[in-house]
């Protein structure tokens, strides 16, 4: 039997069932409340957690971020403050839009545990004739994205939501039982996507892991399986194939730290400029996607060549310190971030495309880890890059080196992309299916 439906009235909402309504979220709810101010503890006092902000989980769920302490002692009427099992608490100020509108459920295990909110936070109470778990699925949905997105853009708003917007927010409204019903249904659908979500996610982080084996193992080892093999001399290095040879960087190449500007030089005019992103992210460096306005001799200077190896040289943690990327062509003009080093070669002795795999091996991981020390920031210095010993096999081997490199990565790579094509297929069917079932258009199977 068709299910009979009727207009709503609401353009993000479409079609409802003809025995349901919309709503305004502030006609079902106690209260919509902000959170408190400030953000510096007071030494000597008591301190209580605070819940910030809410960001995106790896199964695409947003849950609650690490809370931060902080004293709220000095607050009149703290209790206000503390948030109960059911509520949802709503991202209001997010330095990215996306993140604007993002509602998280709170548990009890949060609600046991004292804590309290910030005032990034808007906290949803819901009366006792609405499911908060159904609103929860629906804050999350395309039928509120759509109505923030239109709040925002007519209130000259983006970037930020205020009580108001939450409140005028429209949503289906049927009877409690059909609304516990929904949300059970969804609870069970999507929990078989998520892990479907996060079983292909495991699959791309085996697959990148092994292409890391690939790499590291033809660029220590070489190709040949029953190559003689000699003492490198190097404990972490192992035993190399005995026509290898090994070098210090400082023999092959002379180190320079990128270019120190201000904000004011970045715009809309200028010369390329190649990013730690860009180094971080890529094996080869890409084509800047920022420019900045630099002179002729800083040009000249900091300029980007082929055969040009990049490290970044500066982090949080050492985890992210001396990933590298190569040129595999000069940038005309282009200058480098100062966060990076610069090696240039001073010989032919290693060819681009092998450096490329090479530099981006595990081995150089196992280097930073043991010689650099961490204080506030993690930093690779020169003397301690210049140092860092270099496996130099023949030419004519770096060659079918980076050949053999290029093939198995690609079929990785092209395995790694399905894989991505799939999670973004669940994600997507998700999203509709919650819609769908939220709005009415698809009715919850009779048991």
């Amino acid at each position: 039997m068709v299910r009979e439906m009727k207009d709503s009235g609401i353009e993000w909402i479409g079609e409802i069932p003809v025995d349901w309504n919309v709503v305004k979220v502030k006609k079902i709810v106690k209260s919509i409340d902000n959170g408190v101010w400030g953000d510096d503890p007071i030494p000597g006092i008591e301190t209580y957690k605070v819940l910030r902000s809410t960001e995106q989980t790896v199964d695409g769920q947003w849950n609650i971020s690490v809370p931060a302490e902080r004293d709220l002692s000095s607050i009149p009427s703290l209790s206000k403050y503390a948030v109960q099992e059911n509520d949802l608490l709503i991202t209001k100020s997010s330095g990215s839009n996306d993140h604007i509108g993002k509602t998280t459920l709170v548990t009890q295990e949060i609600a046991k545990q004292k804590f309290f909110y910030s005032n990034f936070l808007g906290r949803i109470r819901v009366s006792e004739r609405y499911s908060s778990k159904l609103l929860w699925y629906i804050l999350n949905s395309s039928v509120a994205r759509s109505q923030f997105v239109y709040l925002q853009n007519s209130t000259s708003g983006l970037g930020n939501i205020n009580s108001e917007m939450i409140g005028n927010l429209w949503l289906p409204m049927m009877s409690l039982t059909n609304q516990n019903r929904i949300a059970s249904f969804l609870d069970s659908k999507c929990a078989e996507i998520d892990k479907a979500i996060e079983a292909t996610k495991a699959s791309i982080e085996e697959y990148r892991k092994l292409r890391q084996v690939i790499i590291t193992e033809a660029v220590t080892k070489g190709l040949d399986p029953g190559v003689e093999m000699k003492d490198s001399r190097t404990g972490y290095l192992g035993t190399i194939p005995s026509k290898w040879g090994v070098k210090k960087l400082r023999f092959f190449g002379s180190c320079q730290n990128g270019i120190s500007k201000g904000a004011e030089s970045f715009g809309t005019k200028g010369y390329p400029f190649v990013s730690y992103s860009d180094v971080y992210k890529n094996i080869n460096l890409p084509i800047p996607s920022e420019i900045i306005d630099s002179t002729q001799k800083e040009r000249s200077l900091y300029s980007v060549e082929k055969g040009d190896i990049f490290f970044t040289r500066t982090s949080e943690t050492i985890e992210e310190i001396g990933f590298s990327s190569v040129c595999l062509e000069t940038i005309p003009d282009a200058t480098f971030a100062g966060f990076l080093i610069r090696v240039r070669p001073i010989n032919k002795e290693l060819n681009e495309k092998y450096s490329s795999y090479y530099f981006r091996s595990d081995i150089h991981r196992r280097y930073f880890s043991k010689e650099m020390n961490l204080v506030t920031r993690a930093s690779l210095g020169q003397t301690l890059l210049k140092n860092m010993p270099i496996l130099i096999p023949p030419m004519d081997e770096q060659q079918k080196i980076a050949d053999y490199l290029d093939t198995r990565c690609s079929e990785i790579e092209s395995l790694i992309k399905s894989k991505e094509k799939l999670i973004e297929e669940l994600t997507a069917y998700r999203k509709s299916l919650i819609f769908e079932y939220v709005t009415g258009k698809k009715e919850v199977p009779a048991v």
